[in-house]
Formats: structure tokens, C-alpha cells, sequence
């Protein structure tokens, strides 16, 4: 999406990126089949394929599953949920439509420098490094949950063998797990801490784009059902002219806390504290 929307490349031209990163450390089944299904057009029309599919995912429950059991274990899976949420936006058309519907032109977007490409996959490379030591943290914690005997890098080696998320980097895996059989994480394994610090500072720029307004982007709060139109319902729309509705409401003297924000960035009037009515009977004790 960020290569669509920044890089202003066609769907071919992504489906050339994806297929040379297919040719380095990127090489999987995921990448080489994006490079694949974006190839293919449309028999009728000669439409590239991808741009006719409705943009509504479904979920067969495993990504629910993991996430479930991750937090269950107290084990951050930030990626993996990341994805489960992605589609759960994806399964609400109604509700992107009815949004869509209130919001008019959008800016126009600047063009990006020469790197952008090295960029987005250096910061791939590593979100990926990152997702799977995620995961290999759920497997951990639910080994030493459940007692399970399990070998790290036997099972990096059985998800070589033909999992859908097969890859390259999964003998990266399997030497690390070699060279040490308990990490704290593998994160600390010299390979891909290097990978992590080396796409550091892509990452950065990558999101920094990213985070511009018209820019679709998984990761980035949804306070409103929409991954592809800005401002959401209700937000008034950012003018050169200063208004009545863009001035912060005034707190009362009875509010004490802390001013919120909306989803657009308005400040609201803080929340008065209330104070808590104790049980008949209960004596009050000071605070030590």
C-alpha cells in the first residue's frame, strides 16, 4: 500500500519489486506468490486481477487463536495482532463506506526520494525478523507453560519444509537456535540483530511516510471503522482560516483532570473526578 500510495507505482511495477526481493534475504512463498497474484490479469477486461478483488478479508480463527493465547501467557505479539485487526477492519465494508462517504477530495501526496524502495524492504526484512522472534517468544512461554519438550530450531526446520510461511531466513533461524538453544530472544542473536539495526533507521522513514495524511497504513490507530479516508465522521476539516470549532472548550472549575483529545486532535473538556461513596459503616484511614 505504501508503494501505491508514496512510490506512485502501478500494480505491475510492485509485482517487479516483489518478485527481485524474491531473488535476496526476502525469498519466500509469501513474497514470490504477491509478486504472482499482482502479474495476473483479468481474462475479460485485462484488468490487473488484485484491483477487481473486493477488499474484505475473512479469518479462520488461527491469528484469533495465537493472540489469544499470547496475551493469555503475557507475551506481546504486536505483529501477528496487528494482522488479525487488519482484517477485522477489512470485514466491515458497510462502515468504510458510510465514511467514505461524509469525506471529500484528499491532499495531494509529495514524491518520494530514490531510496524508497531499499527503504520499505529493509524495514520488511526486519518487521518480519520481528514478527517471527514474536512468535517464537508465544512458543516459549506456552513450552514452559504447558511442559511441553520442544526444539527451537526443529521447528524452524519443519516450517521450511512447506508451511505457508516458509522462507529463506528460516536457516537463520535454525543456526541461531543452534548456536544457542535458550536466548532470551531472538532478537540477541548476532544475524538478526544485526538485520534489526541495519533496517533501524528505514524503519523510521518508512512510518514517518507513512504516517502522513491519504498514506493507508496497518499499525496506525483507528478511532473511527476506516483504513482508507481522513478525517473521520464529526472532525472538523483543517483550515488556514481559524474558527469557532477549532478553540479548546474552556474547563469549569469543578474539572480537575486531565484534558483528552479526540480522534482528530481536539482538545475536550477533562473529566470531573467523582468521588467514591464508601460502604455504611467504613472508617476512612489516611494514605501513607
Amino acid at each position: 500500500m505504501t508503494c501505491s500510495a508514496r512510490g506512485r507505482h502501478d500494480t505491475d511495477a510492485i509485482a517487479d519489486v516483489f518478485a527481485a526481493w524474491n531473488d535476496g534475504d526476502l525469498e519466500s512463498y509469501l513474497i514470490e506468490i504477491t509478486a504472482e497474484v499482482l502479474r495476473h490479469r483479468d481474462a475479460e477486461t485485462g484488468t490487473p486481477l488484485v484491483d477487481l478483488i473486493v477488499d474484505e478479508a475473512g479469518s479462520k480463527g488461527t491469528g484469533v487463536w495465537t493472540v489469544q493465547n499470547a496475551v493469555g501467557l503475557g507475551i506481546p505479539v504486536g505483529g501477528i495482532a496487528e494482522a488479525v485487526f487488519a482484517r477485522a477492519v477489512s470485514s466491515k465494508p458497510e462502515q468504510r463506506a458510510a465514511v467514505r462517504g461524509v469525506v471529500g477530495a484528499r491532499p495531494e501526496l509529495p514524491e518520494v526520494g530514490e531510496d524508497f524502495e531499499d527503504d520499505v524492504r529493509a524495514a520488511l526484512y526486519a518487521s518480519k525478523v520481528v514478527a517471527y522472534a514474536q512468535g517464537f517468544d508465544a512458543i516459549i512461554a506456552g513450552a514452559r507453560e504447558y511442559d511441553w519438550d520442544i526444539h527451537l530450531g526443529d521447528i524452524a526446520k519443519i516450517w521450511r519444509g512447506g508451511c505457508i510461511i516458509r522462507a529463506r531466513f528460516l536457516n537463520r533461524i535454525v543456526e541461531a537456535y543452534d548456536r544457542d538453544t535458550t536466548p532470551a530472544t531472538l532478537l540477541e542473536d548476532p544475524y538478526f540483530a544485526d538485520v534489526v539495526a541495519r533496517g533501524d533507521a528505514a524503519w523510521r522513514r518508512i512510518v514517518a511516510i507513512a504516517a502522513r495524511p491519504a498514506c493507508r497504513r496497518p499499525g496506525s490507530p483507528r478511532p473511527w471503522p476506516t483504513t482508507t479516508r481522513w478525517p473521520p465522521s464529526g472532525c472538523p476539516r483543517r483550515s488556514s482560516r481559524p474558527s469557532a470549532t477549532s478553540s479548546a472548550p474552556t474547563p469549569t472549575g469543578a474539572s480537575t483532570g486531565p484534558a483528552r483529545s479526540t480522534p482528530c486532535g481536539r482538545p475536550t473538556a477533562p473529566r470531573s473526578r467523582r468521588t467514591r461513596r464508601m460502604p455504611r459503616g467504613a472508617r476512612r484511614t489516611g494514605r501513607s
